[in-house]
């Protein structure tokens, strides 16, 4: 079971993290690149029909590994290719050591495999006194370091150039330009002789093409090639949910991977292998070649129908870099072995509870990765149902059945609420919801308010506790689907989301409450919504306002719910001044107990969006959730910003009263 101590302990190592000024730089100036980049590249391309296709396309080949399997090593060992299954990590690392004792291999040389970071490959070969190398730049250098990869594709990215040099100048015995160009030839002379005199290639794969026994290989620098033809062994080491049916599926994926990871249409090389190439080294004029396919938990996980989508992953790692927490800290706080997003979910299963227990509590539920994923994986969700995982194996019925009693008991609750931040319009800002029931009168909205409703049920999922969301979205349903009512009208974000998107799963095992959370969520709207795109507000005035205003746009309005535009034309209806924030859509840090939990990456993560705001020269900043309101508030006043921050609500209220 965790213990306090053992977050304090994780808690001390992000601080260590959030101190390092050179790669909260870094991280900051990839992720603004990034956003850029990417929009490019998928210029034109109807993204979301792409992202179904490869969710599709995966699912059908999760379903059917065994016969995909099969198909590959018959037709790749007609090719002379030997195939193997290795079921467990260790089972895959002794295989390849064999494979190195049968052929008198000593010289190893690797291109970039997060599948052999899972295994730890590189430690086990060694400490059978082999030589191990890796020969992707990045993988090189963290490989020198003694250190983990940072990021799936980027491995090296939370160093600079001088860390570099220092390092080359310590392997060289020489003095090192920290130049980019003059290290990078420093890495091709010293790597050079390692690929000359190397006597096995390892490498991964992107795809399994079970109809021809091929592997392919997505790569920004030709060391992948050198080391699948150079040595006279070659082995790949493939995740068994790589294989696919055919060149046509990979090609779809193909055609999403590389921007979504890098905002390149196409990676510089994209490398096809169908058996063992010439060699005249190898016996016979060609070499060997080996494919190890990597089960570890992944047959087992496709056919799980909770987390089976988690396979679906093409590993291009945009889920950590849109996340406002891998961010602040880096790679080495946000993952085990694999990073970001997917590496919270996949280290539970790959490399257990106890190192993900920490990382499953560290997302703040911001959306960002969701929305950019390239296979549609609903990571957020994933990730708190492996938090959920985590307390029930660690055993806390007990807080799961006090705290259902706690919610649905709405006196009781709301006791409790005016001691503590909670449901914030009922005892924070209740002029916020004044400001919204005035503003709906004036337009003719007849408001209902059964008190019968209690807290949404979002904090104790967040908190790994779905019984206790269960309980509490049974109540407010059969609360709210009383009487005639057109809309369920909320003022955050946060609660329409939840009410949209997780009460019909919530309840998905009973048939009557099911439906009944269906047709409330087609009810659900956010305040901005109904006065814009449903009411249809006039404009108020001819003439605009002297106010300047910026805007933010909470996570689960702008992404959960896919709510862009409306609060936007509500700001230019009311005849305010809009200054768009370059990062309107960046989370503000708030997370709802995320803040009380990680204070320290919740500060910095608010820090970065009050600076964003006060670029834009705006005296108001607006949004449309008490949670943002509470932090970004909280935070213009304690910086002493002059700063504004109003609900949405409040805003056209003040309009009203000036008719």
């Amino acid at each position: 079971m965790q213990t306090a101590r053992d977050l304090k302990a994780y808690r001390r190592e992000v601080a260590k993290a959030l101190a390092n000024d050179f790669q909260r730089r870094a991280m900051d100036n990839f992720a603004v690149a990034y956003r850029t980049s990417r929009a490019d590249a998928f210029d034109g391309l109807d993204v979301n029909s792409l992202v179904e296709d490869i969710a599709r396309l995966k699912d059908s080949s999760l379903a059917q590994l065994d016969a995909l399997y099969a198909r590959f090593k018959e037709n790749a060992e007609k090719a002379g290719v030997h195939v193997h299954l290795a079921r467990t990590a260790e089972e895959a690392n002794a295989v390849i050591a064999r494979i190195a004792d049968d052929n008198g291999v000593r010289r190893i040389v690797k291109s970039k495999s997060m599948t052999a970071e899972e295994t730890l490959l590189n430690h086990y070969l060694e400490s059978r006194g082999l030589e191990v190398v890796e020969t992707d730049l990045g993988e090189w250098i963290i490989q020198l370091r003694e250190e983990g990869p940072s990021h799936m594709v980027m491995p090296a990215i939370h160093l600079s150039r001088f860390q570099v040099a220092d390092l080359f100048s310590n392997v060289t015995g020489r003095n090192q330009d920290a130049e980019i160009e003059r290290l990078v030839k420093v890495a091709r002379r010293e790597l050079r002789c390692k690929f000359a005199g190397a006597d096995m290639g390892i490498s991964g794969a992107n795809f399994a093409l079970a109809d021809t026994g091929t592997i392919g290989l997505t790569t920004n620098e030709g060391n992948a090639r050198l080391v699948t033809t150079l040595p006279r062994v070659h082995v790949a080491l493939v995740g068994i949910d790589k294989l696919l049916p055919s060149l046509d599926d990979a090609l779809r994926i193909n055609k999403v991977l590389p921007r979504n990871a890098t905002g390149q249409a196409i990676t510089s090389y994209v490398t096809w292998i169908t058996g063992p190439n010439a060699c005249g080294a190898a016996e016979k004029g060609r070499k060997v070649m080996h494919v190890v396919f990597l089960d570890n938990g992944r047959r087992q996980l496709a056919g799980d129908p909770d987390f089976a989508q988690v396979l679906r992953c093409v590993r291009c790692g945009a889920c950590a870099n849109v996340c406002p927490v891998y961010r602040m800290v880096g790679g080495h706080q946000y993952g085990h072995i694999y990073i970001g997003a997917i590496g919270l979910i996949l280290t539970y299963f790959f490399h257990g509870r106890d190192k993900a227990r920490n990382l499953v509590q560290n997302c703040i539920n911001c959306g960002a990765c969701r929305e950019v994923c390239a296979s549609g994986i609903d990571l957020p969700r994933l990730i708190k149902a492996v938090h959920a995982r985590v307390q029930d194996e660690e055993g806390h019925p007990l807080q799961s059945l006090l705290l259902a009693k706690l919610l649905k008991n709405r006196k009781l609750f709301h006791t409790l609420l005016q001691a503590v931040s909670g449901c914030v319009e009922d005892f924070v800002y209740p002029e916020q919801l004044e400001a919204a029931v005035r503003v709906m009168a004036a337009h003719k909205v007849a408001v209902e308010f059964p008190m019968q409703q209690s807290c949404c049920g979002l904090p104790v999922e967040m908190m790994g506790e779905p019984d206790a969301a269960r309980h509490v979205a049974a109540q407010n349903i059969l609360a709210l689907e009383t009487g005639k009512r057109d809309y369920i009208v909320t003022l955050c974000a946060s609660c329409a989301s939840h009410l949209t998107h997780a009460y019909p799963r919530l309840l998905a095992d009973d048939p009557v409450l099911a439906e009944k959370a269906r047709i409330l969520a087609g009810k659900v709207v956010p305040f901005s919504v109904l006065m814009n795109d449903i009411l249809r507000i006039e404009p108020y005035t001819a003439t605009r306002e002297p106010a300047t205003v910026t805007y933010h746009a909470p996570c689960h309005l702008c992404r959960g719910l896919k709510v862009k535009k409306a609060p936007h034309e509500l700001i230019r209806k009311a005849g305010l001044d809009f200054y768009p924030a370059g990062e309107e859509e960046t989370c503000c840090g708030f997370g709802g107990t995320y803040s009380s939990k990680f204070p320290a990456i919740s500060a910095e993560i608010l820090k970065k969006k009050l600076d964003d705001a006060a670029a834009t020269g705006a005296r108001q900043l607006v949004t449309e959730c008490p949670g943002c309101i509470l932090q970004l508030r909280g935070g213009a006043r304690h910086r002493g910003l002059d700063l504004n921050v109003i609900h949405i609500a409040e805003m056209l209220w003040e309009r009203e009263r000036k008719r």
